[in-house]
């Protein structure tokens, strides 16, 4: 398990350079996530959820976060930045996949 940065690595820098294959997962994770809808329209570019990957990748892999955790960052996005309508069962549940698929099956 690689270790924790030092303080005077931000983890943006962190996450991108340590983990560059789990922010790339994260990424398409995110995707599927799409609470806006957009994958759907051709026009919208791919990239539209990539700013929450860093993020996601250091909750998940160097903050240790659980599912309950991470399902309330999903819904704070959904509902502070994105002025939705909270769905925590679908937040939960995508929660539970990221953690999965970027720390518990890697780990396994």
């Amino acid at each position: 398990m690689k270790e924790r940065p030092e303080e005077n690595q931000t983890y943006l820098e962190t996450v991108r350079k340590e983990y560059p294959d789990e922010l790339e997962m994260a990424k398409v994770l995110l995707r599927f996530w799409d609470p806006l809808d957009l994958m759907e329209i051709e026009s919208v570019p791919d990239d539209e959820y990539d700013l929450y990957a860093p993020y996601i990748v250091k909750r998940i892999i160097l903050d240790r976060c659980d599912v309950e955790t991470l399902t309330e960052h999903l819904t704070w996005i959904r509902t502070f930045w994105m002025g939705l309508e909270p769905n925590i069962g679908e937040d939960r549940r995508h929660a539970g996949q990221m953690i999965y698929l970027l720390r518990d099956k890697r780990e396994a």
